[in-house]
C-alpha cells in the first residue's frame, strides 16, 4: 500500500480509531487511578562472619510482612533489604525504622522494663503487706476497746473501819479478790467461769468481814485501775501501728501508680527472648535506607503504555475493518483487488 493509500484509510477511519484510542486511554486511567503506586526501599547491611543469617531472620521476623524481602549473601555476611510503600518518603522511613531498631532495642528498653516489673511487683507485695497488718491492727483495736469499756477504770484501795484482827485479814484478801476480778474482766467477758468463781469467793469473803463486826466510822479510799491503765496504753501503741501500716499501704499503693501501666511478665520474657538474637554490635550499615529512583510501576508508566496500547489498537480496527470492506477507495485498490484498468475517475460531487 502506497503513502497515499494508507493516509486515506487513515483518513476514511479516523472515528473507529480515535474510539480504539479513547477507550484505552480511558481504561489505562482507571487502571492508574486503581492500582496504588508503590516505591521501593533498599538498605545494605554487613554482618559479623556467620552471623549474617541470624540477622536476616531477626529482621525478616520484625519487618512488616510481605512488603519486606532480605536477601544473604552469607560468605560476603551482607543482608540486602527492600521495602514497598506508597510513597518514597514512607519507603526510606519504614526500612530506616526497622534497621535502626536493631540496636534501639538491644536490651536498653527490655531492661529497663524489667527494673519498672521488678519494682512493681515489690511495691504490690509491700501494699498487700501493709494492708494485711492493717486490717489485723483493725481487729485487735476493735477487740482492745471493747475491753477497755468493760473494766472500770478505779477500784477501792483501802477502808478505815473498826473491826477486830481478823476482819483486817478478810479485808485484805477482799482487795485481793477485787483486783483479780477487775484483771478478768479485762481478759473474759462476765459470765466466764473464772470472773464467777472470783465473785463467789468475794461474796463469801464479804459476809465473813460483816459478820465479824460492823464498822463504826471509817471511809473508803479509791485509785485507778491498773488494768484499765495497762489496756489504755496498748489501745494507744496499736492506734499508732495502724496509723504507720496504712500510711505504708497509702504510699505503696502511690508509688506503683506513679510506676505507670502494670506491665505484662510474659510479653517481657518473650521480648527479651527476641532481643537476644542479633547483637547491634554485629551489624554495620552499608547503606543506608533509600528510595529507588522510579517506582516498580508509576501511573505515568500506566498511561503510556495505555496510549501505546491504543495505537497498535486503533491502527489495527483501521486495517481490519478496511480488509472487510467491499468499497474501494482509490483507482490502485480496483486495479489491484479486480485486475483491471481503471481508464479515468470522477470526482465526488460536494
Amino acid at each position: 500500500m502506497s503513502a497515499r493509500g494508507l493516509a486515506h484509510l487513515l483518513f476514511r477511519r479516523r472515528r473507529l480509531m480515535a474510539a480504539a484510542m479513547t477507550l484505552s486511554l480511558a481504561l489505562g486511567g482507571a487502571a492508574a487511578l486503581l492500582l496504588p503506586e508503590r516505591w521501593r526501599a533498599e538498605a545494605v547491611l554487613l554482618a559479623e562472619p556467620g552471623r549474617a543469617g541470624a540477622v536476616a531472620a531477626a529482621l525478616a521476623a520484625r519487618g512488616p510482612g510481605p512488603s519486606l524481602s532480605v536477601a544473604v549473601d552469607e560468605p560476603a555476611a551482607v543482608v540486602r533489604l527492600a521495602l514497598s510503600a506508597a510513597s518514597p518518603a514512607a519507603a526510606e522511613a519504614a526500612l530506616a525504622a526497622l534497621v535502626a531498631g536493631l540496636s534501639d532495642d538491644r536490651g536498653g528498653d527490655t531492661a529497663s522494663r524489667l527494673e519498672t516489673l521488678r519494682r512493681q511487683q515489690h511495691l504490690a507485695a509491700e501494699a498487700a503487706a501493709a494492708g494485711r497488718e492493717a486490717a489485723v491492727l483493725a481487729d485487735t483495736l476493735q477487740v482492745l476497746r471493747a475491753r477497755l469499756a468493760k473494766t472500770p477504770p478505779t477500784i477501792a484501795l483501802a477502808s478505815r473501819v473498826e473491826r477486830p484482827e481478823a476482819a483486817g485479814e478478810a479485808e485484805k484478801r477482799l482487795f485481793e479478790l477485787q483486783a483479780r476480778e477487775a484483771e478478768l474482766l479485762g481478759n473474759y467477758r462476765e459470765d466466764s467461769a473464772f470472773v464467777r468463781n472470783v465473785r463467789e469467793e468475794r461474796g463469801r469473803v464479804e459476809a465473813l468481814i460483816a459478820g465479824l463486826a460492823q464498822p463504826v466510822a471509817g471511809s473508803v479510799t479509791s485509785g485507778p485501775n491498773p488494768v484499765h491503765q495497762q489496756l489504755e496504753g496498748e489501745v494507744v501503741r496499736t492506734e499508732t501501728a495502724l496509723a504507720r501500716a496504712s500510711a505504708r499501704e497509702r504510699d505503696a499503693k502511690r508509688l506503683l501508680a506513679a510506676a505507670g501501666p502494670v506491665l505484662d511478665p510474659a510479653a517481657l520474657a518473650a521480648d527479651a527472648e527476641r532481643q537476644s538474637a542479633p547483637s547491634a554490635g554485629a551489624v554495620a550499615v552499608l547503606q543506608p535506607a533509600r528510595a529507588a529512583a522510579q517506582p516498580g510501576l508509576s501511573q505515568g508508566a500506566v498511561m503510556g503504555w495505555a496510549a501505546a496500547a491504543g495505537t497498535v489498537l486503533a491502527l489495527a480496527a483501521a486495517g481490519l475493518a478496511q480488509a472487510l470492506s467491499s468499497r474501494f477507495a482509490t483507482p490502485a485498490e480496483v486495479e489491484r483487488r479486480l485486475g483491471l484498468v481503471v481508464l479515468t475517475s470522477l470526482p465526488r460531487e460536494g
